[in-house]
């Protein structure tokens, strides 16, 4: 899927894919569903560092599983990455099946033994605040946009950064004639979002999770 003013990054730019998921895994550091799963892990894991690198590998892997199926793209001063995926160019696949590959490979190439422990009990425990296929259990539309991450550079946020990421995606749903789907853990997102024009369609929350998923749609606006 190319984007209107917006860099689609290919899968063989390994290194710009590094380059934006080190920028949004920081950034990301902040975002309530990356930190309740870092609450979890092992005491070593704490401190900036080890959480820092933790954000941003769970970032990249999320970046080389969606880059083949044209689903990175980045503003062009490289202050804004969205990963946002049109339902019909995953092919016989699922965005669900392509993090259950993507949460392998960090396990196996990322965490320690009891990292990976704390991290598989993190999932188990959170599993009911991170659904990733509701739009085709909640929704089932037939084809349309899902957009799974937005990161702006924390030194550049109020910049407009967040505007060019998200308005070239609804440009291109509302000329596709798309509904768009994301979801969020903030209250400030949720407001951010219906700004734009979501609304909120689903929550699920867990009882013994602090956080909880809100799930979001926006209709594509009729062409003249």
């Amino acid at each position: 899927m190319k984007l209107p003013n917006l860099i689609t990054v290919e899968p063989q730019n390994e290194k710009l894919l590094v380059e934006l998921a080190n920028m949004a895994g920081d950034s990301y550091l902040e975002e309530l569903w990356v930190r309740e799963l870092l609450s979890g892990m092992p005491t070593g894991s704490e401190g900036s560092d080890r959480e820092r690198f933790l954000s941003r590998a769970l970032v990249l892997n999320e970046t080389m599983a969606a880059a083949p199926s044209q689903s990175v793209h980045c503003t062009g001063d490289g202050y804004g990455l969205t990963i946002a995926y049109q339902r019909s160019e995953l092919g016989d696949t699922s965005w669900a099946q392509l993090m259950k590959d993507a949460s392998a490979n960090l396990i196996a190439s990322v965490f320690s033994d009891e990292e990976i422990d704390a991290y598989e009990r993190q999932q188990r425990r959170m599993e009911g605040v991170t659904v990733l296929d509701w739009v085709e259990r909640e929704e089932a539309p037939g084809d349309f946009l899902h957009i799974t991450l937005a990161a702006v550079d924390s030194d550049h946020r109020g910049s407009g950064t967040f505007r060019k990421l998200l308005e070239p995606v609804l440009t291109y749903a509302d000329e596709a004639q798309l509904p768009v789907f994301l979801e969020t853990y903030s209250d400030d997102l949720t407001s951010l979002y219906e700004y734009f024009g979501f609304t909120v369609v689903h929550e699920f929350k867990d009882a013994d999770v602090s956080i909880y998923q809100r799930c979001l749609r926006r209709d594509p606006k009729p062409q003249a």
